[in-house]
């Protein structure tokens, strides 16, 4: 969620939390990792949520010889337990994303696009 002159707040909904979707959850998958989040581009680290036992296979099997190297898990480790310094960092992130959605918002009305 993010502030901003244009729009009013809308909370980020998981799409794993949204019940009775009318998706099929076999066709349903969510990727997650440092790189866009916390910019963090060159750690190879990831996640990945799936109820289909068929890709969470074929995934384990093409990644099973690619563990998470030892200077992603040093370099990312303690960011994630340092609770105070994630919250500052998100907060931040917040702040920067509504700044950035108020600049193309201002622009677009400026061109009359809606």
């Amino acid at each position: 969620m993010f502030s901003s002159k244009h729009r009013q707040q809308v909370k980020f909904t998981s799409i794993l939390a949204i019940p009775d979707l009318p998706a099929s959850l076999q066709r349903i998958h969510v990727f997650a990792g440092p790189t866009k989040d916390l910019g963090a581009s060159g750690l190879k680290v990831g996640a990945l949520i799936s109820y289909n036992k068929d890709v969470r296979t074929l995934v384990r099997s093409a990644l099973a010889a690619l563990p998470i190297s030892s200077a992603s898990d040093a370099a990312l480790t303690p960011l994630l337990l340092d609770e105070e310094w994630m919250d500052g960092f998100l907060e931040k992130n917040r702040k920067a994303l509504g700044q950035a959605f108020d600049t193309v918002a201002d622009w677009c009305v400026e061109h009359n696009i809606e």
